[in-house]
């Protein structure tokens, strides 16, 4: 093949996505719609990249460990369980608001939904907001290639990874209008090596069956693409 295929997912529709609320929805969760995105993702997918993906990486807050449990079930399953699911911090969502402010390893350690994925990552202060992890432009650039040579470097030739709207504008380096993802959009990439320097390159392959059309949430039924929030 020549290269990585990299299959990226946005988030259900969350809590915080309804209301457009991001202070009273701290690691925001699924709404009952948004676990029907799920099951639609689930049908959508079983027979394509739940089939032929060997690894699941995702953002360790709420709303993406939700999506990957109940939208990529049959993958889990193939996979060896929960266990294989790699929460990784670099996929956090942007912003340092409440809802996109993770919970601590020791809280989702303790969540029963979660129980058996891989945390092992989550170092203490991984949901600081600070240092690595600011919402400034250089750290959100710094943590995609990063992010980007972590998937290079990985032995696994097709991999799905599960995150945020605006965090994925950064790792795809799509910040026009086609940056903007619907909840549970699923989009199929190649992962290229540098042409120059060290940054990899996510290169978005067209016309793969596996993509799935936006699910868009109810709650922006009447909306354009351009008008969804992308958290």
């Amino acid at each position: 093949m020549g290269y990585k295929k990299i299959h990226i997912i946005r988030h259900a529709e969350a809590e915080h996505n309804v209301e457009q609320d991001y202070y009273s929805f701290p690691d925001a969760v699924l709404t009952p719609y948004g676990k029907q995105q799920c099951s639609i993702l689930d049908k959508s997918t079983e027979k394509t990249i739940q089939q032929s993906a060997q690894l699941l990486v995702t953002s360790p807050l709420r709303r993406t460990l939700q999506t990957s449990l109940s939208g990529l079930p049959s993958l889990i399953s193939r996979l060896g369980g929960p266990s294989s699911i790699i929460a990784l911090p670099e996929l956090q969502e942007n912003s340092s608001s409440p809802a996109d402010t993770g919970s601590s390893r020791e809280t989702l350690e303790r969540i029963e939904e979660f129980d058996g994925i891989d945390f092992g990552r989550l170092a203490k202060h991984w949901n600081s907001k600070t240092g690595f992890w600011s919402p400034d432009p250089k750290s959100l650039k710094s943590r995609a290639a990063w992010t980007r040579k972590w998937l290079a470097e990985r032995p696994e030739d097709e991999i799905v990874v599960v995150s945020h709207g605006s965090a994925l504008r950064f790792l795809t380096e799509e910040y026009g209008s086609h940056g903007l993802w619907n909840n549970c959009e699923c989009r199929t990439y190649a992962l290229l090596p540098p042409s120059s320097g060290k940054n990899y390159k996510l290169v978005r392959l067209p016309s793969f069956p596996q993509e799935q059309k936006p699910i868009i949430p109810q709650s922006s039924l009447i909306t354009t693409c351009d008008s969804i929030e992308n958290h």
